[in-house]
């Protein structure tokens, strides 16, 4: 399954808008850890506005939104909420017979997790 990626600030819950980045989940992980050099752009008086990055897939990157959660833990998101370090499996619910993904991380053993609906 195909879906698009931004960018989460996993303290304050805030994404930071990204659209159309399908299967870029890399390039999320590459721009978070990159971070303080669009902070450090920002400091410098970089005018508010997006940058556009384009590699295998266009990004609109919005430089503050690093700055506004600077020291935050910042995470790759899909569009469907699952973060790119979980396991992301689905499987069907046994109480409400619909399918939710796995929130634990990607290398976990044993049972699955569900996503509380």
């Amino acid at each position: 399954m195909s879906s698009c990626w931004d960018i989460v600030c996993v303290d304050c819950k805030a994404k930071m808008g990204i659209e159309n980045a399908n299967g870029a989940a890399e390039l999320m992980r590459v721009l978070i850890a990159g971070r303080e050099g669009f902070e450090k752009l920002v400091e410098k008086g970089l005018d508010s506005g997006t940058l556009e990055i384009t590699a295998d897939h266009m990004a609109c990157v919005i430089p503050e939104f690093f700055s506004e959660h600077q020291g935050h833990l910042l995470k790759p998101i899909n569009e469907y909420g699952r973060y790119d370090d979980q396991c992301g499996k689905y499987v069907r619910c046994e109480n409400c017979d619909a399918s939710h993904y796995c929130v634990l991380a990607s290398d976990h053993e044993g049972e699955h997790q569900l996503k509380k609906p």
